[in-house]
């Protein structure tokens, strides 16, 4: 029991122990929950006092931050207005006199202002009336950005579509006024408004027709053309132009300079009207890649049309462009986010004020239009003249091709050793031309080069090369006659020949092979060179026909021996021209301007590429028989007068260094009369008889005397008079200043061939009025000379015709030979006394004894007279007057007639022959009665002070008084 006790005991013990101890828990937690639960009331207390403040701290910063970001915003947009690409100058400066146009294309073309409202945003504008801002609507210039991005497209319909004709015209206003003058070149389609939309721009075609090119163009395949154009125009950007070295047309004309390329701006009005599905392709085409080579597109699209198959899919094209769609009262633009902003366009100008600033931008493109390289650019330093060496081929620079490079001409290789050249009055073919003549010769000597040049065309473009006495010049021929060209042609076929016997004796097979070979002898280039070729073929006959052989033969065998042939033109059409086997065989072409035509007959029927030649200079060089693949564009380099004539200068020194003597060129000058001054032989003959006494000349010598240069290379025109019958001259024309120089220096000559007189009778007779200039001409002539010279006026010839006549009979009768007797009458028809009377025919003085008069005087001194030594020229002024003077038997005694232009009519009664119908002025024609041969030649004009002047001096300087 004890035990048991004792055990509740402990057990009582134990459950107080741990009550007391469960209690003291208890306690200790509702204290640590109390504790607890007092610090998190006071915890969350602290949180939300935190959450206020930073919830309060945010609201302001919002609110600084939106008052701040309307403030900056309406400060950018009055920046961007204050730009002045988003602000350009107003219509009326434009036409102001302190306006500039710009010196470089601008960053963005402004087209109007875009006008962002808030009110228009969803939760734009704070509800917090504190926070409103000032400003709650906003204009931002309306921007076609450049150089990428800027492609226009305006979407619409219905009203839309006539504001987007006006915004495109405002577009194209900012193009002439925003862009340097003469940079922008439209082509405006506007088949739907027939052109009337644009109309006023037409207008520049007054100072450029490239500015609009050419025209509106509203036909569906006039359409595809143009496109087809700017098509081969990006090619050529692409392909010759940028290729790897420049990204766009701006890096460019940045290198380019004075070549730098126009930006072709395309407009199109209302797509797709009279666009095709092939159209569209291209239209696509220039959309995406024009802007990289400077071809920018601004477009109209009536979404309302029936679009072609494939048509303009907008979605599709992904280029970054500036498009703008008409939604019921504006064109918008989602560009700047998802909330579209509206246009508002900037107003046209009116009518007057819109012509006003187009002329004054067609003015100013007008005088910038021209571009010119500089000479420089191409010509030798002048350490390096006459320092090239022709043996393998000829080089010379032409001009600038691209940017950095420049466009030779190399003849002597493979196939390149011909040219043909063709480009329309304008173009810039005769600079070209002088180019080539003045590099070649700074670059090779006369021993290198030498050139036959035939100009055919009414101009002195070679006159300066005989004034300055090129050295390399063998043949210079200005306004030459077919005659002369064909005699220089044969002339080059002799040498062609001589060539051949050389090179087989050499053993060689090419000029540069030969030189190797035999250095020894001097074996140049030579270079033909026609302008106007074509004037060898107006005519089907025998000039044409033996043009064409040579030419063939020259072109065919002519590039083993060094002989190249450059023929120009401004057209290869017509009815007779170059065979196309021979064309075929000159390798190289060269296209500046010209017609479609022209374009295909110059290169090739599927290289049309010359006919997109748009400025004079511009120019195509194929050397490979006019193949597309072979075209390289270039700039033909400019040489004024001025600055060739120094170069020329500088050649000349060049010349008087030279140790061997050079042969004179022989100069054909077909726009002037002939030089006798220029006539050797004669200048030698006068020196010769002013030596000679005159008892020492043989009475029977035949009397020589010049009276022209021939329209060949065969030298001078010489006539004898002979004593046999016939032997007068008859000269008929109203070509006065010709008819006296073949007197005159008839006269010259024969007074020279006569010898110095001592005491000699008078053996020269003058019939002239002497109160006409023709007298006063005469008198000064015949002072130049010691022998006395009988001048009768016309009451004085009678007299003087029987004395002539009774000399005649003296003759006849003693039969010992007499030094010649020379009767000259100038302008036959002031002689009325000498005209014939009664008729050749009648019977009437059958029986009775003649009976003298002046004009059977003269008719007996004309038959009598040569066998002789009694000779006579007459010139009368038209055949009509020959007929009223002579009769047809006195006819008969003019063996030797010179005739002028006159009509075909009387052409053909004096020389059996219409030829003088056609020959045009400074020439004549030489007939030959007895011979029947005809041979046209360039007479000599009126004797002029200087050449007066220095036959004066030979004889005096002989020791007989001139004059006396």
């Amino acid at each position: 029991d004890l035990s048991n006790q004792r055990a509740a005991e402990e057990m009582q013990y134990a459950q107080k122990q741990a009550a007391a101890k469960l209690e003291q828990e208890k306690q200790d937690l509702t204290r640590a929950y109390e504790e607890r639960r007092t610090s998190m009331e006071q915890g969350d207390s602290n949180k939300r006092s935190e959450l206020a403040a930073n919830r309060e701290n945010f609201k302001n910063r919002l609110a600084t931050g939106w008052i701040d970001t309307i403030s900056k915003f309406g400060g950018f947009a009055q920046e961007t207005q204050a730009d002045p690409a988003g602000q350009p100058t107003p219509w009326n400066e434009i036409l102001s006199s302190d306006w500039t146009p710009p010196e470089k294309r601008p960053d963005g073309l402004r087209l109007g202002e875009y006008k962002l409202e808030l009110t228009r945003i969803p939760n734009a504008l704070p509800k917090d009336e504190k926070l409103a801002p000032p400003q709650t609507e906003f204009l931002l210039p309306a921007l076609v950005p450049f150089p990428t991005g800027s492609t226009l497209i305006l979407s619409a319909e219905g009203t839309g579509c006539q504001i987007g004709a006006d915004i495109l015209k405002v577009a194209m206003l900012r193009y002439l006024t925003q862009f340097p003058p003469g940079q922008v070149r439209f082509i405006v389609l506007d088949p739907s408004g027939l052109g009337e939309t644009f109309a006023p721009f037409m207008q520049l075609t007054d100072f450029d027709e490239l500015l609009m090119t050419h025209r509106i163009w509203t036909d569906g395949s006039h359409i595809e053309q143009q496109l087809a154009n700017l098509t081969e125009h990006m090619e050529n950007v692409f392909q010759k132009y940028l290729r790897d070295e420049f990204t766009t047309i701006e890096e460019f004309n940045e290198k380019a300079g004075e070549v730098a390329e126009p930006y072709r701006v395309l407009v199109v009005a209302n797509y797709p009207a009279g666009f095709s599905e092939r159209a569209t392709q291209r239209l696509k085409s220039i959309i995406q890649s024009g802007p990289t080579c400077g071809v920018h597109t601004i477009i109209s699209v009536d979404r309302k049309a029936q679009m072609p198959a494939g048509g303009l899919d907008l979605s599709r094209l992904g280029l970054d462009l500036v498009q703008l769609d008409w939604e019921k009262t504006a064109f918008m633009t989602r560009a700047c986010g998802p909330l579209p902003l509206p246009l508002v366009p900037d107003e046209l100008p009116d009518l007057k004020t819109m012509s006003e600033v187009i002329c004054k931008s067609g003015e100013m493109a007008k005088n910038v239009r021209r571009v010119e390289v500089p000479y420089q650019r191409i010509a030798p330093k002048a350490e390096q003249y006459w320092t090239f060496d022709s043996r393998r081929s000829l080089e010379v620079p032409l001009g600038r091709s691209g940017a950095t490079n420049l466009q030779f001409m190399r003849l002597g290789k493979g196939t390149s050793q011909h040219v043909l050249m063709a480009g329309k009055t304008g173009s810039g073919k005769s600079t070209l031309l002088h180019i080539i003549i003045t590099t070649l010769s700074l670059r090779y000597s006369p021993d290198e080069v030498e050139f036959y040049l035939i100009d055919f065309k009414k101009g002195v473009e070679f006159k300066t090369y005989a004034a300055s006495h090129l050295p390399h010049a063998r043949v210079i021929a200005i306004e030459s006659d077919r005659e002369f060209g064909v005699s220089v042609l044969e002339r080059l076929d002799a040498i062609l020949k001589e060539r051949g016997e050389l090179f087989r004796d050499a053993g060689v097979q090419d000029i540069g092979s030969f030189r190797d070979a035999r250095p020894d002898v001097r074996m140049p280039r030579i270079l033909f060179l026609v302008d106007e070729f074509q004037e060898f073929f107006v005519e089907d006959d025998r000039y044409s026909q033996s043009a064409s052989l040579l030419l063939d033969r020259l072109v065919r065998q002519g590039r083993a021996f060094g002989m190249h042939v450059i023929l120009g033109s401004q057209t290869l059409g017509g009815s007779y021209s170059l065979p196309r086997t021979t064309i075929g065989q000159m390798a190289v072409r060269i296209a500046l301007q010209c017609s479609e035509n022209d374009a295909h007959l110059i290169l090739s029927e599927d290289n049309t590429a010359a006919r997109l030649l748009t400025r004079p200079g511009e120019a195509i060089y194929n050397d490979a028989n006019g193949m597309i693949e072979g075209n390289n564009i270039f700039q033909v380099a400019w040489l004024g007068d001025a600055e060739r004539d120094q170069y020329l200068e500088k050649i000349e020194e060049y010349t008087k260094k030279l140790t061997t003597t050079r042969p004179d060129p022989i100069i054909f000058e077909g726009n002037i009369p002939a030089d006798p001054a220029q006539n050797k032989s004669l200048r030698e003959f006068v020196r010769k008889g002013v030596e000679t006494p005159s008892e020492s000349v043989a009475a029977v010598d035949p009397a020589k005397y010049w009276i022209g240069e021939a329209v060949s290379i065969t030298g001078p025109t010489l006539l004898e008079f002979r004593r046999w019958s016939g032997s007068n001259l008859l000269i008929v024309g109203q070509d006065q200043r010709g008819a006296h120089g073949v007197m005159q220096n008839a006269f010259v000559a024969l007074t020279a061939g006569a010898g110095r007189p001592n005491g000699d009778p008078v053996r020269f007779h003058l019939f002239v009025d002497p109160t006409t200039h023709s007298g006063s001409s005469w008198s000064s002539l015949i002072e130049t000379q010691p022998w006395k010279v009988d001048v009768s006026g016309p009451d004085e010839v009678a007299t003087r015709l029987t004395e002539l006549r009774d000399e005649v009979k003296r003759r006849e009768t003693d039969q010992t030979p007499l030094p010649p007797i020379f009767l000259i009458i100038d302008d036959l028809s002031r002689f009325r006394s000498l005209r014939k009377s009664g008729d050749e025919f009648s019977f009437g003085d059958f029986g009775k004894e003649k009976s003298t008069s002046p004009d059977k005087d003269l008719a007996d001194i004309l038959r009598d007279g040569p066998p002789v030594g009694v000779h006579t020229i007459i010139w009368c002024d038209t055949s009509n007057n020959i007929d009223r003077w002579f009769n047809r038997s006195t006819m008969r005694e003019f063996d030797m007639r010179i005739v002028f232009q006159m009509s075909s009519n009387d052409s053909s009664q004096l020389i059996d022959s219409p030829e003088a119908g056609r020959i045009g002025p400074n020439r004549a024609i030489l007939y030959s009665d007895e011979r029947g041969t005809r041979e046209k030649f360039r007479p000599y004009g009126t004797v002029s002070d200087s050449w007066r002047e220095w036959i004066a001096e030979q004889w005096n300087t002989s020791g007989v008084q001139s004059g006396s």
